[in-house]
């Protein structure tokens, strides 16, 4: 997980690139496949360039742009990060229109490990009771309580990791 770290934050559209790259069988770019990347980002080449040859310096590619073992862990990481995110935020009842630009903006804007500890604890949470329950325990608890007023107590815990 420290690659990460010396890299920095990526974007949604860095992420994109290195996709991209992974589903030209990450072989490394031949003539024009560096242009069609940035076609299909919507991105001047000189971007996508840049880019790739920070990926180089930090080792994630190689000169000739094929991924190396560090580049295929980091990528797979930072996937794993966004698709864990968007099935978060669909488990939350967002709506698929806005799916791709609230998952953007996590990704974005909040630090990875922040982001990872989110989705990690969501993770659990529905391990434990179920899709099925968390969905009838929402549907039940207006049924459970009567009209009234009662006394509530919160909580709040902070988790502490790599003890």
């Amino acid at each position: 997980m420290e690659q990460k770290e010396e890299f920095g934050h990526l974007s949604m559209r860095q992420v994109q690139y290195l996709e991209k790259l992974k589903k030209l069988g990450g072989r490394g770019i031949r003539r024009g496949d560096m242009t069609a990347i940035a076609k299909s980002c919507s991105v001047s080449h000189v971007a996508v360039n840049r880019f790739f040859k920070e990926c180089c310096e930090k080792g994630y590619l190689t000169e000739t742009y094929a991924f190396t073992e560090q580049g295929e862990r980091f990528l797979k990481w930072h996937e794993k990060l966004v698709e864990d995110t968007k099935e978060y935020l669909r488990r939350n009842q967002i709506p698929e229109t806005l799916l791709e630009e609230s998952t953007r903006q996590l990704y974005e804007h909040v630090s990875y490990e922040v982001l990872a500890a989110i989705t990690r604890s969501d993770r659990k949470i529905q391990k434990m009771i179920g899709a099925e329950g968390s969905q009838e325990v929402l549907r039940n608890f207006p049924k459970s309580l009567e009209r009234g007023t009662y006394p509530v107590r919160i909580a709040i815990f902070q988790l502490q990791t790599g003890l």
